[in-house]
């Protein structure tokens, strides 16, 4: 069986008639600057993860260090040691940090595109608690109590984040959510790690939905309606499914080489109206 993710000159051979698609330079430069980074990491897998778009024109391509995944509840849960990466010219690749806790909650909160200069920052803004009213004092009998006083609107607290925390935590998501692969591909050995099913046979019924599950372990025909789209192209032997919670992120099944791949190229921002595709 051969390795699931391939090289990026495959997996874009592969998607090119999905839009992902880039000038053969930049491609076979990514090609040589993965391998070179992947061994001044010692890892075990360099992929290329996909591209985002931004607002400034300087896109920002991803790649995504594999070292290993485990069974955590049910879901495949990457190594502490995979790490993303990324690259505005295809050649230096630098680290994108995980941002903390607290700044991935504010993240979230963001919606709009990025800009493609690493040193912008954004701002959250969120409403300040209201103060407690003050005690009603008492009043001596037959008088009147006096009107409430209603507390004053306080400015929202505003709240910088980082653009390479947005694109952390946009990456991480779409990772999360987004990519799907045949449904027997992987195994879990005697220590919860996951590998490849030696014994893979292929997949039986390449266009059918039901043949493939998210990387949650989701079978994809029983995820949330309207989610995934998949195309087979009989004559080529392969399948495309494509997510539209995240669109711009694809996942392939090649017969012919009985392998698979993903890889994402969009602006990185979520389907709010997934409800209406089904």
């Amino acid at each position: 069986m051969k390795i699931m993710m391939m090289n990026p000159l495959v997996m874009l051979d592969a998607l090119a008639s999905s839009g992902c698609v880039l000038p053969t330079e930049v491609s076979a430069t990514l090609e040589t600057s993965l391998q070179l980074k992947r061994a001044e990491l010692g890892a075990k897998e360099f992929w290329f993860w996909g591209k985002i778009s931004t607002t400034g024109g300087k896109d920002y391509f991803i790649g995504q260090t594999m070292n290993g995944a485990k069974e955590v509840d049910g879901v495949m849960t990457l190594a502490a040691t995979n790490k993303y990466y990324y690259s505005q010219d295809g050649v230096n690749w630098l680290d994108l940090e995980k941002p903390s806790a607290e700044q991935m909650q504010k993240a979230v909160k963001l919606e709009g595109w990025l800009t493609g200069d690493p040193a912008h920052t954004f701002t959250v803004y969120e409403p300040q608690p209201l103060p407690e009213p003050e005690p009603v004092p008492e009043v001596a009998e037959g008088e009147e109590p006096p009107a409430p006083v209603e507390p004053e609107p306080l400015p929202d607290l505003e709240f910088p984040v980082s653009e390479l925390e947005y694109l952390y935590c946009t990456v991480a998501a779409i990772d999360f959510s987004a990519f799907a692969m045949p449904a027997n591909m992987m195994t879990i050995d005697a220590k919860a790690d996951y590998v490849y099913n030696p014994e893979f046979p292929g997949v039986q019924y390449p266009d059918k939905l039901s043949s493939f599950k998210s990387v949650r372990g989701v079978e994809l025909s029983k995820d949330i309606p309207g989610k995934w789209g998949l195309v087979h192209d009989s004559f080529k032997q392969l399948s495309v499914i494509r997510n539209l919670e995240y669109p711009g992120a694809f996942s392939y099944y090649s017969a012919v080489t009985n392998s698979a791949g993903k890889l994402y190229f969009g602006s990185g921002l979520k389907n709010k109206d997934l409800a209406f595709c089904v």
